[in-house]
């Protein structure tokens, strides 16, 4: 179990280096040699590789594996990790363009931390940010818009700068669909400042470009 243990923490190593295809061979090496599924280092593998293969844009084989472990999460009627694997279905089918599959996956998600006793601001806010930008890509902006505001009102429930800046960012976006300029930079401006708080070069750098299209 040492030995797989220190195979994952190198498959993650790699995914996070963006080694992708090293990160899918390791993270399958650790499952063949697994053969008790019933434990926390199996899920791990399954979760490791899932990560692996949406960023290889091989989305059916993710959600093949996402797939066994909402089982596993049922089986074990373990709803946190349910609604957390119900969570990236639903971005998995977004990316695939499957909106309504997707929609789906999220409005189970979020009826799953609507029941949980516990603070869920965060977990939340993903949730209706990820509806939002689903609906944006049906091109329902109005709908959009009134998810990506509770979103909003969620993050900063959960006082996280970083989504809080993604939010007002898709926000911006909208109103450039919309082609509400002044909207536009205003939102775009206050997650500017949501960024500059948690000094997020790159999402910095990604406003700019959005903020010198528009001006």
């Amino acid at each position: 179990m040492q030995h797989i243990t220190r195979k994952l923490k190198n498959a993650l190593n790699a995914f996070e280096q963006g080694h992708l295809k090293q990160a899918e061979i390791l993270y399958l090496q650790c499952l063949d040699k697994m053969t008790d599924k019933d434990t926390v280092v199996y899920k791990q593998a399954l979760h490791g590789l899932s990560f692996v293969k949406v960023e290889m844009k091989q989305l059916t084989d993710a959600s093949e594996l996402y797939s066994q472990l909402l089982k596993i999460a049922e089986q074990e009627g373990n709803k946190e990790e349910e609604a957390i694997v119900l969570h990236q279905l639903g971005i998995i089918y977004r990316m695939d363009v499957n909106l309504d599959k997707a929609i789906s996956y999220f409005k189970q998600e979020q009826s799953i931390y609507e029941t949980l006793q516990g603070d869920f601001h965060l977990e939340l806010s993903a949730n209706y940010f990820e509806q939002g930008m689903t609906y944006n890509a049906i091109g329902s902006l109005k709908k959009s818009r009134e998810l990506m505001e509770i979103a909003l009102a969620e993050a900063k429930l959960a006082k996280d700068q970083m989504v809080i800046g993604y939010v007002y960012r898709a926000l911006g976006d909208n109103s450039v669909k919309d082609n509400n300029i002044s909207e536009a930079l205003e939102n775009f401006t206050k997650a500017q400042e949501a960024f500059q708080n948690e000094g997020a070069e790159s999402a910095l750098r990604d406003l700019k470009e959005r903020i010198n299209k528009i001006q």
